[in-house]
């Protein structure tokens, strides 16, 4: 398992650890805690403020036990959605300027290439190195290298930008 730092909120986090063959599943965190942390009353909050803030309380603490209490049935990641591994292209092969993006094992683009194994839409996550676990949401259709993992939802069981939020 990989951890990280989440850049916006400093706070550390858990990254995503490659599927192994029986283990394509993730282990569902509860909202509790993080509702809990982003409507905690500022110290600074007064008069008008503070009853914005208190409302906003309010109305999270409702949404906490919809959610807590709602009939969810929870499935593997890998029974509402197909986790896949990019193909190995060569470094060599790979240009400064083509139609679309290599993404690998990092944050940016490792290079362009003139074909596409992936359509816009799909969630690709880093494998190793320094940016193991970056999780990124790709907008146009990309090559997925062999240092990626991608995973696209079953749209009938999953919201594909669900998947990614989450």
């Amino acid at each position: 398992m990989n951890i990280g730092r989440c850049a916006p909120c400093r706070q550390s986090r858990v990254g995503f650890s490659p599927p192994k063959q029986r283990q394509n599943s993730r282990r569902i965190v509860g909202l509790e805690p993080t509702l809990r942390r982003i409507t905690a009353p500022h110290p600074a909050a007064a008069g008008k403020k503070r009853k914005t803030t208190m409302d906003i309380q309010s109305k999270a603490k409702k949404l906490i036990e919809m959610i807590q209490t709602a009939p969810v049935e929870w499935k593997p990641l890998g029974e509402v959605a197909s986790i896949g591994k990019g193909k190995q292209l060569n470094k060599s092969l790979l240009r400064e300027k083509d139609k679309y993006p290599v993404i690998n094992g990092g944050i940016n683009p490792s290079g362009y290439w003139h074909e596409y194994n992936n359509e816009a839409g799909t969630i690709v996550i880093s494998q190793g190195g320094a940016s193991a676990g970056f999780v990124n949401w790709m907008d146009i259709p990309f090559f997925a290298g062999a240092h990626a993992y991608t995973i696209k939802a079953n749209e009938d069981k999953l919201l594909q930008r669900f998947a990614y939020y989450f």
